[in-house]
């Protein structure tokens, strides 16, 4: 009984629904419709988990119909391993989510990674404007891409998508995330579109000092971040107002809209932080995120 007191609420759920279907499942005539109504609720528990998954692993690759199919496959897997689960040991969350990664990446694998020499050859000419941007520092435009290449901005955005759907192909084993040794074309111009919607909202939301000490902080040529009784050796300034000015510029990109909608409902430059009592922390957090977007020519 000491045991369970600790259980989250979707954890006493299942325990208690798994014990109850249990009973029903060795009875002389067992209830399959209660059973099957019981193994069903438990589905709908988490549901939007493997939904918002599978969204996070496929979304940009796949439609609404696709993502419907892999969802089924969720399930089926979800009513396989149901008898496995014990809720005294793990969440839900924690024991399903490997085996929803296994049904995603398997579905990516098989359906949305062939590319064809066609889109290979264009995602190589795309690459090669991209990086010949990057290393003038050129903030480019789909349209600028495609005066350069030569290609439609149709022909951009389809071999981009496939480029995506190739690299979302490759899994790594242990944490089922996708990763790829050499960027593609749309990592790029994402990364480059992420850069300047920082930079941007930096400019806009910080003033001259808050970005001077910023810069400090983040201490590019250094191989951690400058410590704050360091900057206010440099600038003069008390440490309490060195943090308070950083602090200041964190809250403002935190509360930026167009920053907001850049990262799409998630801002990942927005902390989830106490006040006061891991302020710090969330300044070292934002310190690392911005050193590269910080030393744009642009910013």
């Amino acid at each position: 009984m000491e045991e369970r007191k600790h259980l989250t609420k979707e954890q006493r759920t299942f325990y208690l629904l798994l014990k109850k279907m249990h009973y029903l499942e060795v009875q002389e005539d067992p209830d399959t419709a209660q059973i099957k109504k019981i193994k069903l609720y438990l589905w709908d528990q988490i549901k939007n988990f493997a939904w918002n998954e599978m969204k996070r692993m496929a979304g940009r690759c796949t439609t609404y119909e696709e993502r419907l199919e892999i969802q089924q496959d969720m399930a089926l897997i979800f009513f396989e391993k149901l008898p496995y689960y014990d809720p005294l040991r793990s969440t839900p969350t924690t024991f399903f989510v490997r085996y929803f990664r296994e049904k995603i990446s398997k579905y990516i694998r098989t359906y949305k990674v062939h590319m064809t020499q066609y889109d290979t050859t264009n995602a190589r000419a795309i690459n090669a404007v991209i990086a010949e941007y990057n290393k003038k520092g050129i903030a480019y435009t789909l349209d600028m891409l495609s005066t350069k290449t030569g290609l439609s901005q149709r022909v951009i955005k389809s071999t981009i998508q496939h480029s995506a759907n190739a690299k979302r192909a490759n899994i790594d084993d242990e944490e089922y995330t996708i990763h790829a040794d050499i960027p593609t074309p749309e990592d790029a111009y994402i990364k480059s579109e992420n850069e300047h919607a920082l930079a941007d909202a930096i400019a806009r939301n910080t003033t001259e000092t808050e970005r001077r000490l910023l810069l400090l902080r983040v201490n590019a040529d250094g191989r951690k971040e400058m410590p704050y009784d360091q900057i206010a050796e440099l600038t003069g300034l008390s440490i309490k107002e060195v943090k308070a000015h950083i602090n200041n510029a964190i809250c403002k990109l935190n509360q930026d809209d167009a920053l907001r909608k850049q990262f799409g409902n998630h801002n990942q430059y927005r902390f989830e932080v106490e006040p006061i009592t891991i302020q710090d922390e969330a300044v070292n957090i934002m310190a690392q995120q911005m050193e590269s977007f910080l030393l744009q020519p642009n910013a």
